[in-house]
């Protein structure tokens, strides 16, 4: 009867052990975007992190409703269930986010195709404005990136609304992108053998 007791009890030890370790290898944003290692082509970046209640008052209620649904997803939620929470089933269904490749508008991205890597934070920068005609590109540090994935980035621009960026390799764990506007931004990812440009949003189906 101890024997069985104590057997149990390794077990279960042993099944703790295990799903910890599970837990610990997963995808985190726990300090995944380095907001002290931005830096762009021109001008100087500020990176702010901002609580949903400011994101709201300073670019409206459903750029905080995102914000709030990435902090509360898990590290296996998809940016489809992250902005069906934010906007609902008939928000998702309309929803159409654009691939932006080295400033050139591509076709609307799966978001069942793509995961998010870091928090929203605020992307500025002092003594340049951003355009179309003249985009800076912003370099970034995301500390969980890995030789798997391709890394985006989310982007809430002034005229086009939600966009996916598509970013260069800088370095092992740094990605470039250019903007032409300046707003809230996440990382967001996707597997590396995903073919983001081919696939079409809900809203394309």
């Amino acid at each position: 009867m101890k024997i069985n007791k104590l057997f149990a009890a390794v077990l279960s030890a042993s099944m703790i052990i295990g799903s910890s370790t599970a837990a610990m290898a997963a995808p985190s944003m726990m300090n995944a975007l380095d907001t002290n290692q931005v830096s762009a082509s021109e001008g100087t970046v500020t990176v702010t992190e901002m609580s949903v209640e400011d994101l709201s008052a300073q670019y409206g209620e459903e750029a905080g409703a995102v914000a709030e649904a990435i902090q509360s997803a898990d590290v296996n939620s998809t940016l489809s269930e992250i902005f069906e929470t934010a906007l609902g089933t008939d928000g998702l269904a309309s929803l159409e986010i654009k691939l932006f490749t080295d400033g050139v508008e591509g076709e609307a991205v799966d978001l069942e195709s793509m995961k998010v890597l870091s928090p929203v934070v605020d992307l500025q920068l002092d003594g340049v404005e951003p355009t179309e005609e003249n985009p800076v590109d912003v370099t970034f540090t995301a500390n969980n990136a890995t030789d798997d994935i391709d890394v985006y980035v989310l982007h809430l621009c002034d005229g086009h609304g939600w966009e996916i960026l598509s970013t260069e390799k800088a370095a092992d764990n740094q990605v470039t992108a250019p903007f032409h506007s300046l707003s809230p931004v996440a990382l967001v990812y996707a597997d590396a053998a995903e073919d983001t440009e081919a696939v079409e949003s809900p809203a394309t189906k």
